[in-house]
């Protein structure tokens, strides 16, 4: 065996683990990979040292927290790495810490180059928490200076009072705080309550009552319970200039312009709102707050705002190049504008689909421009990415505007988007392919795309996951047949240009294993509809090399399989194909087929079974010795099953029909004269034989079924004798031949 070759990491992930201690020595200003030391790689796979890097990541930034390793379990040292994670948000499933915990070097490797994804974005994320926690502050002081001064505060009107004055303004301005209900401390200037009428909404308008218009304190949480929930929210794409810049456009909205003469990208999402919504000015800015917080409630209620939003969003489908020119004019409301659209992913309605048309417009018209940035930073750091593909998988009218998105946000970095960013946005392996497969049928269906799928290595990366999905024994049954799915999607769409059939016997491998998997019969009834539609398509292209490979494969497995109905759906699989290609080799899958019957005579056949036999008699490339081996099986089955032993026959009736000679029909001496020269009668011949044992069972079936058939018989027999005499006596002589006149 040759020695396992120690594990490399980039020069990125090695700087960042000697800058928390857990490698020592220097940084290294070679851009190399490095190579871990093996006493750090086996801490690693303990679990041991994954604790001291949580810890010294939580001691660097000050996170109350401390985990506890414990040497010689690594199943406890695992939980505590999965609750240091949970901190991060990232999850860990049962299987996944049952991998980490039985030693899975490769697994933990790859969770190793995982964290160091997820702290750079959880730094990111902190520090823009604190950010606005110390703008929240700063707000408050301010007072109208800034614009963002409290609804009902008294306003600091003497600026040049002591300092002793000021500050105990601003302890009983704070002081106060709790006792007003629904406000907020960044309240634009002109914002106020909407009035008492527009609890009536007129006809073809937004119903604003749960969520849009009113500031209602039971609708909204305190203070503090708004600030805990902020801390979990996707980081928002705002720069560091103040929030209030978007406002600028939005404070002079009039009803009585077009939203197509705007200047600037907010302005024309008010003004649309106002003409599609038939909302007031007041009404717009409530829903574009605090970047549309109460927009994205309107987007979830579906009951009563799927209509209007759906309309609103269909207007602006063909603006989204307009939007691009208007955020190049003013590039500080391009992460507000973004966001605001980007709330309308998270609609299960038509609007989400309109919002997905309308980013792919605007992300298109700014991927080559100093904006393509910001662009891609909202779709990894908000919930853009998981949005667009919870879209994919529930609308598939929307796949083109998705990839789209993506594209223009990330389409040099294709593999670093589907295999890290992506997986952060799912749980569990399952949902992780099913996204992957649908991202990647879109992108692999146009031809630019799959070009640069393959040019960065995407295809092979997730054939090689999934294979690797499909042999591990842990893994459930929606992860198999989502790997399955995958695997045989990306062969077929070409994983490599250059050598067509390059893994395909990985994958046939892997398929067979899945036919015989322990997590039930849906893994089995996948992996055999793969292979089904493998073997057709191989055949409508007359592919040589890689259609026999599959057939054996598929024979092979359906023979090996043990369920009953997952062995009744792949040969209803390989019927179908039987019938529809003339030119498949059925004698290998008779032969084996007759051998299994004889091996396992306890297993008796069954109506599939039949089925199978009858058409491989049928088929064009059945032989004479091919078609006697089903025969005798046939013969056996209606001889000795009550159940299917009609059904049985219908085999030995085609065969005879097919391979039985004119000549013996015509002259049946010469049958005979055959046989006693080689000594072997011929095939029809020996259909005949078999077909008298089975009218011979027939009769004796029937006999013993019904006792008073002979009874029966000989009373009709007397009835009609009877009849005869009666009918003689009553006619007279017409001629002297005594013959009888009707």
């Amino acid at each position: 065996m040759h020695p396992v070759p120690p594990p490399e990491v980039s020069y990125e992930l090695h700087s960042w683990l000697v800058d928390l201690g857990t490698v020592k020595g220097r940084q290294s200003q070679n851009s190399k990979p490095h190579v871990l030391p093996g006493r750090l790689v086996a801490n690693l796979v303990s679990g041991e040292a994954f604790v001291d890097l949580l810890n010294a990541i939580f001691s660097k930034h000050a996170v109350k927290q401390k985990l506890t390793s414990h040497a010689g379990q690594p199943q406890q040292t695992w939980t505590q790495v999965a609750k240091g994670l949970r901190r991060m948000s990232v999850e860990l499933d049962n299987a996944a810490l049952a991998a980490l915990a039985s030693g899975d070097q490769a697994l933990v490797l790859e969770l190793l180059q995982e964290l160091h994804v997820v702290y750079q974005h959880w730094i990111s994320q902190e520090a823009k928490r604190q950010r606005r926690a110390r703008n929240r502050r700063v707000q408050s002081q301010q007072g109208h200076q800034n614009g963002y001064a409290r609804a009902g505060a008294a306003p600091d009107a003497s600026e040049k009072r002591d300092a002793e004055k000021r500050d105990a303004a601003v302890r009983r301005h704070a002081a106060d705080r709790p006792k007003e209900e629904g406000a907020h401390t960044s309240r634009p200037p002109g914002k106020r309550s909407m009035p008492e009428s527009v609890d009536l909404p007129l006809p073809g308008s937004v119903d604003v009552h749960p969520d849009m218009g009113r500031v209602d304190g039971k609708q909204h949480k305190p203070v503090r319970a708004r600030e805990a929930e902020e801390e979990h929210q996707p980081i928002e794409q705002v720069a560091d200039a103040p929030e209030r810049k978007p406002w600028d456009a939005l404070s002079s909205l009039s009803p009585d312009r077009d939203f197509s003469m705007a200047s600037s990208a907010p302005e024309l999402l008010g003004l649309s709102m106002m003409q599609q919504l038939r909302i007031t000015p007041s009404q717009v800015q409530e829903l574009l707050a605090e970047n549309g917080r109460r927009l994205l409630r309107a987007f979830a209620d579906v009951e009563h705002n799927v209509a209007h939003l759906s309309r609103w969003l269909g207007s602006l489908t063909h603006y989204g190049g307009a939007i691009a020119e208007l955020l190049l004019l003013r590039p500080d409301h391009a992460p507000f504008t973004l966001t605001v659209l980007g709330h309308g992913l998270q609609s299960q309605s038509d609007a989400g689909e309109a919002a997905c048309v309308i980013l792919a417009g605007v992300c298109a018209a700014l991927a080559g421009t100093h904006l393509r940035k910001v662009c891609a930073d909202w779709l990894i750091n908000s919930s853009g990415l998981a949005d667009v593909a919870a879209l994919m998988s529930q609308r598939p009218s929307a796949h083109g505007a998705a990839v789209s998105v993506m594209v223009s946000c990330y389409g040099d970095s294709l593999l670093q988007l589907t295999s890290q960013y992506l997986k952060q946005t799912v749980r569990g392996e399952q949902e992780y392919l099913a996204a992957a497969h649908h991202i990647l049928r879109a992108m692999l269906s146009q031809k630019d795309l799959a070009e640069a799928c393959h040019e960065q290595g995407v295809p092979s990366h997730f054939l090689a996951r999934s294979l690797q999905r499909l042999g591990d024994e842990r893994s459930t049954a929606g992860t198999l047949q989502a790997a399955a799915l995958l695997a045989t999607d990306l062969w077929l769409a070409g994983v490599s240009t250059s050598s067509p059939q390059e893994g395909l016997g990985d994958l046939l491998s892997a398929l067979k294993t899945a036919t015989q998997s322990r997590q039930g019969r849906c893994p089995h009834m996948v992996a055999f509809s793969c292979l089904a539609r493998l073997l057709s398509r191989l055949c409508d292209n007359q592919d040589v090399e890689g259609t026999p490979a599959v057939y054996r494969t598929f024979v092979y497995a359906l023979v090996e399989c043990e369920s009953h109905s997952s062995r009744e759906f792949g040969t209803r699989c390989l019927l179908n194909l039987l019938e529809k290609y003339e030119g498949v080799p059925v004698g290998i899958l008779a032969e084996l087929s007759v051998k299994k019957f004889q091996v396992s005579a306890a297993e008796p056949l069954t109506v599939i079974d039949v089925e199978l036999f009858l058409v491989i008699a049928k088929h064009p490339r059945c032989t004479d010795r091919h078609a006697e081996l089903c025969g005798f099986s046939a013969n056996s089955c209606a001889l000795e099953n009550p159940d299917v032993g009609r059904a049985a026959s219908l085999p030995l009736l085609v065969i005879f029909r097919r391979f039985a000679r004119e000549d013996v029909h015509a002259d049946p001496t010469r049958d005979s004269e055959d046989a006693g020269q080689s000594g072997v009668p011929s095939l029809d011949r020996r259909m005949r034989r078999l077909l008298q044992e089975v009218c011979k069972a027939y009769l004796s079936s029937y006999v013993e079924l019904h006792p008073n058939l002979q009874a029966v018989l000989q009373h009709c027999s007397q009835s009609a004798t009877q009849w005869h005499t009666l009918e003689l006596t009553n006619t007279a002589p017409c001629c002297h031949f005594g013959s009888f006149c009707p």
